[in-house]
């Protein structure tokens, strides 16, 4: 595949912003693998994420989410979603930037907690020990959302389109950029 800035589309966006099923979709219309970092990170560490925070800790978390990240940017003609926090680790954004196109899915604070909700609260670790889960969301969007922006190429709204529409809009927007 032959893409603005690499050869892979990156998904990044706040928990519940569709990462997932936005980037299976994608993957899907262009024909291409479809890697989800935090699936990855799961099957290595064979835990579940939340289990990963709760017994070893976010900073063991994150080294793995980098070598994760790193690993899927290495590839070539993939969709990927990264963790809603991938942002934060400069490595991460590098990676992502060097290795293909960045697409940020904007949803609103209530959209992401309620889709984070859907999925179970206590599988969100950021999430699931707040007395105010609300206030948590819109904090950590209020800490990511200028990152999210700065690494994006293309920038949408993902709160009440359908995945299947967002997908072909990114796939629209990648066949125009070239």
């Amino acid at each position: 595949m032959n893409r603005r800035g690499g050869d892979n589309i990156f998904l990044v966006g706040p928990m519940g912003s569709g990462k997932s099923t936005v980037g299976r979709a994608l993957a899907k219309l262009l024909g291409c693998e479809f890697v989800d970092t935090d699936r990855w990170i799961e099957r290595r560490a064979g835990r579940p994420i939340h289990e990963i925070f709760s017994r070893s800790g976010e900073a063991a978390f994150r080294k793995l989410e980098r070598a994760a990240v790193a690993k899927a940017a290495r590839g070539r003609g993939r969709v990927v979603a990264v963790g809603g926090g991938a942002v934060i680790d400069p490595a991460n954004r590098r990676a992502m930037s060097e290795r293909g196109a960045v697409v940020y899915l904007e949803v609103s604070a209530e959209t992401a907690l309620r889709r984070a909700c859907a999925e179970g609260l206590e599988k969100r670790p950021l999430l699931s020990a707040e007395p105010k889960p609300l206030a948590a969301m819109k904090r950590l969007l209020a800490e990511r959302a200028p990152l999210y922006r700065r690494c994006a190429d293309f920038k949408l709204r993902a709160g009440t389109e359908r995945p299947d529409s967002i997908a072909k809009r990114i796939a629209g927007w990648v066949c125009d950029a070239h």
